[in-house]
């Protein structure tokens, strides 16, 4: 999974006070994801579950300090699909859904003789986009891999801001 943490302001604020920006985008930890799905016909279906977006740090100095940041993303999300059979086989689809987020921030600051720490959990209803192919290797079996984008998670500082996690998946299918 990718992070993008869409912290213009943030940065901004840290760079006025003389500090120099240094953050990483990637994720670190385990990221996975558990869906059901019900499919109405060849061309349409639906699937919802729990994914595990991952973690993101975000490290900054500032004048005489260091400021450290975590994000952490997770959340219940369902989504519609629009299938298109290329064969018996394969089939390629594209998805478009909701997610009902939980961000985890936790917030690190210290300078010569202070220390700050701090940590939030937000909630909220966010989108989520995706195409993907699947190959069907038996009957009930499946080969799937997908590209996925969670979108507007939770603004870090500013709520309309949010927070995107592009995730790239590779998983079984059983189908019923």
């Amino acid at each position: 999974a990718r992070f993008d943490l869409s912290n213009d302001g943030f940065d901004s604020a840290i760079k006025s006070m003389g500090g120099a920006v240094r953050r990483s985008s990637s994720s670190a930890g385990t990221v996975y994801k558990v869906n059901v799905g019900y499919n109405f016909n060849k061309f349409f279906a639906v699937e919802g579950g729990y994914v595990k977006l991952g973690k993101a740090p975000y490290n900054t100095s500032v004048k005489g300090g260091q400021v450290s940041s975590s994000v952490k993303a997770s959340g219940i999300h369902v989504a519609a699909l629009g299938i298109l059979p290329v064969n018996e086989q394969f089939s390629v689809f594209g998805k478009l859904g909701l997610i009902r987020s939980t961000v985890h921030q936790q917030l690190d600051a210290s300078s010569p003789g202070q220390q700050v720490s701090g940590s939030n959990t937000y909630h909220r209803v966010g989108g989520n986009w995706g195409v993907g192919a699947s190959v069907k290797i038996s009957k009930p079996l499946a080969l799937r891999v997908e590209a996925e984008q969670f979108f507007r998670l939770e603004g870090l500082h500013n709520k309309s801001s949010g927070l995107k996690v592009n995730l790239l998946t590779a998983g079984v299918q059983y189908s019923f």
